[in-house]
């Protein structure tokens, strides 16, 4: 599996290459909005969770909600099948506020969001192949 791997930069990506997993500094980047954030609504993985190859940034992902749910008091929702995989895959979905896997409440208040932009103190991470 390894030998077909091609790890670019987001400028060498071509349109015909396919992206099944996010690098260091998007999960760094990423990883300091969670940091900064009172709330969070996590709704579907990061990449190709399912091969063990391109789960990193899905578990670096978890990891870090888990940790500021923890440290900082982050109110984190898990919502989504596919999150909440992630969530368990992780061995940490006991630190999360809310997990689950009705994917409707979480699409509604992240679409809703995204129209009215009402929740200013509250970060959504939606990923979506």
């Amino acid at each position: 599996m390894t030998d077909c791997l091609d790890i670019q930069y987001s400028v060498q990506i071509n349109k015909e290459d396919c992206i099944l997993d996010i690098g260091i500094k998007s999960c760094i980047n990423l990883e300091n909005i969670i940091e900064n954030s009172k709330i969070l609504i996590w709704n579907g993985p990061i990449g190709f969770y399912e091969e063990q190859y391109f789960s990193i940034g899905s578990l670096y992902i978890a990891r870090a909600i888990a940790y500021n749910t923890k440290k900082n008091n982050l109110v984190s929702i898990i919502g989504g099948g596919d999150a909440v995989a992630v969530a368990k895959l992780s061995g940490l979905k006991d630190y999360f506020s809310y997990i689950s896997s009705q994917l409707l409440l979480v699409h509604y208040l992240t679409h809703l969001n995204h129209r009215n932009n009402f929740c200013k103190n509250i970060s959504f991470l939606v990923f979506q192949l």
